[in-house]
């Protein structure tokens, strides 16, 4: 039944609706209608708490308070009047869902026998469906062919034992081959344990660290990782000293890096390189115009005319020559 609200002029509720509830009779305005009131949250309480969240001590005779620890056989009038909470409150601080009642189990049974009689006018407003078994929910649901269907393959169902864990499966006729398990985590758990039973321990061939590998990796892995493996394929592969071609030095080469090497580093190899280009040039000479001096050129500079040994020669005989025409001018 809705509770009627009554817009207050006096006391504390004054100036906003008020259903009249125990604790604002008490001179206590409880603020549940207010537009801006909201439930505590979870474990907003500034005592001890007696108890776990969540859960509500309930020994079937007497059911536990949270807040003082004290046994009743009906929680709703101890905490309104002894600890000033409402029980939506209640239930809110200590974790209790909406709906969890706040009686013990006999007590909750001697109400039902007490009000059953009053509640039979209810009756009606129950879904037909929950009251089904499972079967005549199955007729209505489903065609009549597919249920016959169902009920002669649990008929014919065999129970086996879970390969695993021994937990009971009912399986179908054309599952008897295959069925070995109650769940794919069970399937998946025998796997990995046949797996680690075929599991074999290598030492490293190289620094001896245990490896555990499964048979055909273990036939042929013989080293732990990059680095040991590298080491292991040198093991047998003996070294060769090869002499520099430019400075003589000896170096250690494997085999098969020593065909076709000449050279100990990049430095000599590319100083050889510009020896070897610079003695297929044809040296070539000319005779400064300026001082005279014998300069030796590259051979496409002499054949451009080139004429001077340097750029101070080829500036200071221009020099001259500029001169020269400037005194005969003037003459």
């Amino acid at each position: 039944m809705a509770l009627e609200l009554i817009l207050a002029t006096s006391g504390p509720c004054a100036g906003h609706l008020c259903d009249n509830c125990r604790r604002c009779k008490r001179g206590e305005c409880c603020g549940r209608d207010l537009p801006t009131y909201r439930l505590p949250a979870l474990g907003d309480w500034g005592g001890m708490v007696y108890g776990e969240l969540g859960v509500l001590d309930d020994d079937g005779t007497t059911v536990g308070c949270h807040c003082c620890g004290g046994r009743f056989r009906l929680l709703g009038r101890h905490i309104e009047s002894a600890h000033n909470l409402t029980v939506e409150e209640y239930r809110a601080i200590f974790g209790l869902n909406a709906g969890h009642p706040l009686a013990a189990e006999a007590t909750r049974a001697v109400l039902r026998n007490l009000h059953g009689d009053r509640l039979k006018g209810y009756e009606q407003a129950v879904n037909p469906l929950t009251l089904q078994t499972p079967e005549q929910r199955l007729l209505i649901t489903r065609k009549p062919r597919r249920y016959e269907v169902a009920r002669r393959n649990a008929e014919k169902a065999q129970i086996i034992a879970c390969a695993e864990c021994g937990t009971p499966v009912h399986i179908l006729p054309k599952q008897r081959e295959s069925a070995r398990y109650c769940s794919t985590a069970c399937k998946w758990a025998a796997w990995r344990r046949r797996r680690d039973e075929r599991i074999v321990e290598k030492p490293c061939a190289v620094c001896g660290t245990i490896l555990r590998l499964p048979p055909h990796a273990a036939r042929r892995r013989e080293t732990c990782g990059g680095s040991c493996r590298s080491k292991y394929g040198r093991r047998d592969d003996p070294v060769a000293l090869v002499a520099c071609a430019r400075c003589g030095k000896h170096t250690r080469k494997r085999p098969s890096k020593s065909h076709g090497t000449r050279f100990c580093s990049v430095a000599c190899r590319a100083a050889a390189g510009r020896g070897a280009r610079q003695a297929r040039i044809v040296p070539a000479f000319i005779t400064c115009a300026h001082c005279g001096k014998e300069q030796r050129v590259k051979p496409s500079e002499a054949a451009r005319g080139r004429v001077h040994c340097s750029r101070a020669c080829k500036t200071a005989a221009a020099r001259e020559l500029r001169t020269a025409h400037a005194e005969g001018s003037l003459r």
